[in-house]
């Protein structure tokens, strides 16, 4: 759940940057996807939620939000074994409308 918090807290800061683009709709759905993992979370914590049925959510939710650490590069090139930052800078959307990139 931290990592899906952290891609959150991006898109949120992103949304907040500014008036640039209008990201009130993308902010309305990443609260939305919050409490619904907050209540899919909490559900596990119950015991509502069959440990086999949310592993199979969780790997359903990983397959979507990791990838979005492959962003520069294709999905299945090699790594280059270099440093990288934790969650790289989304590529086309900071230099969008001719606006500076933030790297």
């Amino acid at each position: 759940m931290r990592d899906i918090k952290v891609y959150l807290l991006v898109v949120l800061r992103d949304a907040n940057a500014g008036n640039r683009f209008d990201l009130t709709p993308v902010r309305g759905e990443a609260e939305a996807l919050k409490a619904a993992l907050v209540a899919f979370y909490d559900g596990i914590a119950a015991g509502d939620i069959k440990p086999a049925a949310a592993n199979h959510v969780i790997q359903r939710l990983a397959r979507i939000f990791v990838p979005l650490n492959f962003m520069r590069e294709q999905r299945f090139r090699h790594d280059p074994a270099i440093p990288a930052l934790p969650l790289p800078c989304p590529g086309p959307a900071p230099t969008a409308g001719g606006a500076a990139s933030r790297e």
